[in-house]
């Protein structure tokens, strides 16, 4: 089996180019493709990339933020790879961790996607694989509920916080800053739903991964660093926060049966804005 890695970037050029001063120069021994994906950075991280790495890396310059899942959607279209590696750009890639993923690949027949264990710059494990969510998981994650109830049930069963992350198993979904996917599995179920603009888009692959009879594993074999930025934290008003939220709705809306009805009774704006609301009154 071969291996295309994909970078997907968005205003990073500084981890962009810690990511790709770690990319090995050979995957066993042969030349791989590099894509980096650029959703149209305003930093000019797609001009650093061209200046500093030459030809060694090929560059896709969109001229709109397209989203996360249209960006791994292209870098699908471009490439013929039998597995092509998502990574985003605040990751760097530890020696030989994509040989392991690659390794495991060729050696887990049912395998559509797997990804690494990914550490912060202490070496702390970033509980990165999860169960899906559940509406409770998202109300304990995404308002004022979670801080009221941070030690809930919910919460620990979703970030999966009583294992130890230390061995290989298959879960429900991987976050999507180190994907390995099988193009013949990703051509089975469908590339990534773009309607999913910014997260989310991960969880849906993984869930139709499954729904197919293939599995979806985490191998903490190979280990990533990832300089982790929770962009849906931060300010009320963050733009990230209202992507994360907007998404969780049509997560539910699209997966499960109660979120449809809600959505259906109540419309999507009405309960993004309540969500939104409760946070401002909780922050206020």
């Amino acid at each position: 089996m071969d291996v295309s890695l994909a970078i997907i970037n968005y205003n990073s050029r500084e981890k962009l180019r810690k990511c790709l001063d770690t990319l090995p120069e050979v995957v066993r021994g042969e030349p791989y493709r590099v894509l980096v994906i650029d959703n149209a950075s305003s930093d000019g991280s797609a001009t650093m990339v061209t200046r500093r790495y030459g030809k060694r890396f090929e560059v896709i310059a969109n001229k709109a933020n397209l989203g996360f899942g249209r960006a791994v959607n292209q870098a699908l279209e471009k490439t013929d790879s039998d597995c092509l590696l998502i990574l985003n750009a605040d990751i760097e890639v530890e020696e030989g961790a994509i040989e392991v993923l690659l390794e495991f690949m060729e050696r887990t027949p049912d395998a559509g996607m797997a990804g690494g264990q990914l550490v912060d710059q202490d070496g702390e494990v970033q509980s990165s694989c999860r169960t899906f969510y559940s509406a409770s998981a998202i109300m304990m994650r995404r308002t004022p509920l979670g801080w009221l109830l941070p030690r809930s049930r919910a919460v620990r069963d979703h970030l999966m916080l009583d294992w130890d992350h230390a061995t290989e198993r298959k879960v429900d979904w991987l976050q999507g800053a180190c994907l390995m996917l099988r193009r013949e599995t990703m051509e089975q179920v469908g590339a990534m739903d773009e309607r999913f603009f910014l997260y989310f888009e991960d969880v849906d692959l993984a869930r139709r991964v499954g729904e197919a009879g293939q599995g979806v594993y985490y191998v903490p074999q190979a280990r990533f660093v990832h300089q982790y930025r929770r962009g849906s934290h931060g300010g009320l008003f963050n733009l990230e926060r209202l992507h994360h939220l907007n998404s969780a709705l049509r997560y539910l809306s699209k997966h499960s049966p109660s979120g449809r009805l809600l959505l259906r009774l109540m419309g999507e704006g009405l309960i993004l804005s309540l969500m939104m609301l409760a946070l401002l009154l909780f922050n206020g």
